[in-house]
């Protein structure tokens, strides 16, 4: 079996959200429909639901953010006016009123926050705050779920190529930021997300054989949780929840913290592999690992998980079987337990 051509790094082009009715990210490659989120407990449960995206509408146009409903309908643009040119992840506030995303700079991709109910996209950091490399983006970024903080990763990337990834935090009002996890050489973070209760977060790390990292050459991904302190405090080692082998990405706590879900190969890491992504789900412990999905090598996959506010269902990209970076998707849902697929109309 393929795992994937080489590339150059140096990201993915994956996306996450957070919802404010609840909501879903849908990610974008070219012509590409998919699927994430995740759940807020503050989140307005009345009216009806939206999901906020990343779409790039024709071969020739830019990724962009985009709402609409929850049946896939009523398509619309976020953003008004001036914005970053490449908007991608979008992350829904856990009060609805406020979408994070990266989007480029001047010097790499900034964090930026816009309305929910539209208008012009402020930055809230640039990526050359703070880069020591002759590169920085910043990319993921996931609110806290007081709404208080944003998480995000920063990769530095050097002449060479060589690069690294920290998982940073920051504090929205005072504009600081600080360094939460900073792995050893040859490992990148991805994707982090909050636990309910603010003090961790789960997140893929990978391992590549070089420090100069090539999409589809990893050696191995693991989902972790780290315990984020206070400033100052002295940094925590992340806790390892799958082996390496089973290629852990994309997770996302449940709304009341007792289950995280998964899937395995990254889209954004492994386009082109005709190796299974798969739902999971786990214990934050690391106990009670259950398949969710049963896709089968070179067939459809199941990736970027995230559970609806309630932690009955979860939102997920599904791939179409053509192994290529523009192979069709669409968002679906499955119950907490795997059964009742639901795939929501239209695919890119």
């Amino acid at each position: 079996m393929t795992r994937g051509s080489s590339t150059s790094l140096p990201r993915g082009r994956q996306t996450r959200a957070r919802a404010a009715a609840w909501a879903l990210a849908i990610v974008a490659a070219v012509l590409a429909l998919a699927g994430c989120g995740s759940s807020t407990d503050s989140a307005p449960t009345n009216g009806p639901s939206t999901i906020v995206f990343q779409w790039l509408p024709s071969a020739n146009g830019s990724d962009s953010v985009w709402l609409m409903a929850e049946d896939g309908r009523d398509r619309r643009g976020l953003l008004a006016g001036e914005a970053p040119a490449d908007p991608i992840h979008p992350d829904w506030s856990h009060d609805g009123a406020q979408i994070a995303f990266e989007g480029e700079g001047s010097a790499g991709y900034d964090l930026w926050v816009a309305n929910a109910d539209g208008g012009e996209a402020r930055r809230v950091l640039e990526a050359s705050s703070g880069c020591a490399a002759k590169t920085c983006y910043l990319a993921y970024p996931a609110w806290s779920r007081d709404d208080g903080s944003i998480a995000y990763v920063r990769f530095s990337e050097a002449d060479d190529g060589a690069t690294t990834g920290t998982i940073e935090v920051l504090d929205v009002e005072s504009g600081e930021s600080r360094v939460v996890w900073a792995p050893p050489a040859k490992t990148l973070p991805n994707y982090p997300r909050w636990s309910p209760d603010d003090t961790s977060l789960v997140f893929e790390q990978i391992r590549y054989p070089s420090p100069v990292p090539e999409l589809g050459q990893g050696l191995g991904s693991a989902i972790s949780i780290l315990e984020v302190g206070d400033a100052g405090d002295e940094l925590a080692t992340p806790r390892v929840l799958t082996t390496w082998d089973t290629w852990g990405t994309y997770p996302d706590w449940s709304p009341d913290g007792e289950t995280i879900v998964f899937t395995t190969y990254d889209l954004g890491e492994y386009q082109g592999t005709d190796e299974p992504s798969n739902l999971f789900t786990i214990r934050p412990d690391g106990t009670d690992l259950t398949q969710l999905t049963r896709y089968l090598p070179g067939g459809k996959r199941a990736t970027q998980p995230t559970w609806t506010p309630d932690g009955k269902r979860i939102l997920f990209t599904l791939v179409g079987q053509s192994p290529e970076f523009d192979s069709p998707r669409q968002a679906a849902f499955v119950d907490a337990d795997g059964s009742n697929l639901v795939v929501l109309p239209g695919a890119a």
